[in-house]
């Protein structure tokens, strides 16, 4: 994420507001591959059309100080570094398969 999404230097109080939306978002993909989030297909592709719609809406561009560049990357880096893989860590996907692995 560091690395893909560009980063400015905050002048204003808005850095803090963008660190905890950007927090939020990284929650609400980690809660992909938990238990108790999208446990099926259906509920996945909701979870995934209503981030695109957060990340595109007012509110996000309020909170990144109105910065274009910022919301337009991290849905970059969502479509092209997140999304290509959901195989690797979807809970719906991988609830099923058997493991001996006990920590």
């Amino acid at each position: 994420w560091n690395r893909h999404v560009c980063t400015i230097n905050w002048t204003n109080s808005k850095k803090p507001a963008w660190v905890a939306f950007v927090r939020r978002i990284h929650s609400w993909m980690y809660s992909w591959t938990r238990p108790g989030y999208c446990q099926t297909r259906e509920e996945y592709e909701i979870s995934k059309h209503l981030l695109i719609e957060c990340l595109t809406s007012k509110h996000a561009l309020k909170m990144a100080g109105n910065h274009e560049y910022l919301i337009s990357s991290a849905i970059a880096f969502i479509k092209g570094y997140v999304f290509p893989n959901e195989g690797l860590y979807l809970f719906y996907l991988r609830k099923s398969v058997f493991n001996l692995c006990v920590a």
